[in-house]
């Protein structure tokens, strides 16, 4: 599980949610279930910056979305989501090809 991986964080960065199901929870939090059968709970930064990825967002939009957050914190918490499976993240480039292949 342990996805250590260089990513070039800039505007075009798209994020897209990769696990198998989640939902809130009744204290505000959020319960993602894991591709592996486990599960995690999100705290109150994770569930702001995850709503905000929707069905799939851009970096430059999740900035101006979650602006209580610095840039290099929202890289932060992308890198932790991307290193449990929670979240894919696709260069722009590669975009492409992982939609149609």
């Amino acid at each position: 599980m342990n996805k250590m991986k260089t990513i070039n964080y800039n505007n075009d960065l798209f994020v897209r949610i990769e696990c198998n199901n989640w939902y809130e929870i009744e204290n505000g939090l959020i319960k993602a279930c894991l591709r592996n059968g486990h599960s995690v709970i999100l705290n109150k930064i994770y569930h702001d910056l995850w709503l905000s990825i929707g069905y799939g967002n851009t970096l430059k939009n999740l900035v101006i979305q979650n602006q209580n957050l610095s840039f290099k914190e929202i890289c932060d918490l992308l890198q932790n989501l991307y290193e449990v499976e929670l979240i894919n993240l696709i260069a722009a480039e590669n975009e492409f090809d992982t939609i149609f292949n």
